[in-house]
């Protein structure tokens, strides 16, 4: 039980840590690169899975898959150059 305790109240520094800004701005940076890297990943996928006709056999699957994928690499890419100004 007092391992637990330890876990938490570690946990609770790292996330009282999130608030000085320095920090949260270093956070929030790697966070929007590694969404833009894992979203670009995935749509390379996307495209090798719409190519091969093998994994998206529906088009319900084809169409919110993309959604979902060029929502993550469009929104992320978008959000960042709105909070560089």
């Amino acid at each position: 039980m007092g391992k637990l305790f330890n876990n938490e109240k570690l946990l609770y520094k790292i996330i009282m840590g999130l608030n000085n800004s320095k920090w949260r701005r270093k956070f929030n940076k790697i966070i929007s690169v590694i969404t833009i890297l894992m979203s670009s990943v995935f749509l390379g996928f996307y495209l090798y899975w719409l190519a091969t006709d093998q994994y998206l056999d529906t088009w319900y699957l084809k169409i919110s898959v993309g959604v979902a994928i060029l929502g993550a690499l469009i929104g992320t890419i978008v959000h960042e150059l709105k909070s560089r100004e």
